[in-house]
């Protein structure tokens, strides 16, 4: 089992990452065993996608929004959602990698998984209790909470690319639109096939 001691190491170093320290290597410790050890960050962060999930849908059936998945049974709904996070989870770490490879990082690979898992983590942590605010009453600080996830999310993304990434800023600010670009068309896909898939989605 991970300790509290790795976790904060790890949230340590995506700050590092994020504000640009020149130190900022200094941040991860060496070897593979952190960078494996950082996948703890995956179950730790279901059930706060969990929660995040069952909040966004109450505060929609609270607005009378009329999507066809708020027809699925509670559970079905919260457990086909939060497979949908995870694979998109999967699918950003594929994707880093694939661009570590093509650019030759080398010992950067490292610091750009581990940041990429605890950073994930931190913005499910986030989501869960802005959306638990929102549930609670109070939408206006849950709506001011999320644009403030949101800019954190894109703040650390612009720091992998420019960092261990190692981008220009130009190169860094394409890459960070086509990033987020993908997985705005990952989620509407994941979307279309859970409500072709799942029984009583439509309605």
């Amino acid at each position: 089992m991970i300790t509290a001691a790795e976790i904060m190491a790890g949230v340590r170093g995506v700050f590092a990452v994020g504000v640009g320290r020149e130190d900022w290597q200094e941040a991860f410790d060496k070897g593979d065993e952190p960078i494996a050890r950082s996948f703890w960050a995956i179950p730790l962060t279901i059930p706060f996608i969990a929660m995040a999930v069952e909040g966004g849908r109450r505060i929609r059936l609270e607005s009378y929004d009329t999507r066809p998945e708020l027809n699925l049974p509670v559970p079905a709904y919260i457990i086909s959602h939060t497979l949908a996070s995870l694979l998109a989870w999967g699918a950003a770490l594929a994707i880093l990698y694939t661009l570590a490879r093509k650019r030759e990082i080398g010992a950067r690979l490292g610091p750009l998984i581990i940041v990429q898992n605890w950073s994930s983590a931190l913005t499910y942590f986030a989501l869960a209790i802005c959306l638990g605010v929102g549930v609670a009453g109070g939408l206006a600080l849950a709506g001011a909470g999320m644009v403030a996830v949101m800019g954190l999310g894109l703040w650390i993304d612009w720091g992998m690319f420019r960092r261990p990434l190692g981008f220009a800023a130009g190169g860094a600010l394409v890459t960070l639109i086509l990033f987020q670009v993908f997985f705005i068309g990952f989620n509407a896909v994941t979307m279309a096939l859970l409500l072709a898939i799942l029984p009583g989605a439509a309605g």
